[in-house]
């Protein structure tokens, strides 16, 4: 059975005003940070990167680029919450591959040289510290033979 108009006209007016908030907001954004460019991943996230916040950065998002490959990359994505914007602002590059999946057992296996390219990036000690926190509480570990279930 279809939706009554009104109903969705009303969602439509909803959405477009939700638009139009979004792009003055953006607006705004961009002229406080005029470097700024804009990242899309496959599932059409859009993140705002800018090298102006690199060493203002003050949190971490740290996922697998992948939920079903076993060996999937494991990215941080260092930001900076722009509150009155509502906008979070990631650093430049926007995305640091730090591990994988372990593909043999469970955890993470952390790659080398991400420290090293956080720091020539300019993002602050306690970023790095949140992602060594991270491999810490999510070690790599292999399943033994009596794991399997045949």
């Amino acid at each position: 059975m279809g939706k009554d108009l009104k109903e969705f006209l009303e969602e439509k007016d909803k959405k477009l005003k939700n638009l139009i908030s979004e792009v003055i907001n953006l607006e705004t954004f961009l002229e406080r940070y005029p470097d700024t460019k804009v990242d899309r991943d496959r599932w059409d996230n859009e993140r705002y990167y800018s090298p102006a916040i690199n060493a203002e950065v003050n949190d971490v998002e740290i996922h697998h680029t992948c939920g079903c490959c076993e060996d999937a990359p494991l990215v941080a994505r260092p930001f900076k919450k722009i509150k009155e914007l509502g906008i979070r602002l990631y650093s430049d590059p926007c995305r640091f591959f730090v591990g994988e999946k372990n593909a043999y057992g469970y955890g993470e296996r952390e790659d080398k040289g991400w420290e090293e390219e956080m720091r020539r990036e300019g993002i602050p000690k306690t970023i790095i510290r949140k992602i060594k926190k991270y491999f810490k509480e999510n070690p790599a570990g292999h399943f033994s033979d009596d794991d399997t279930p045949f």
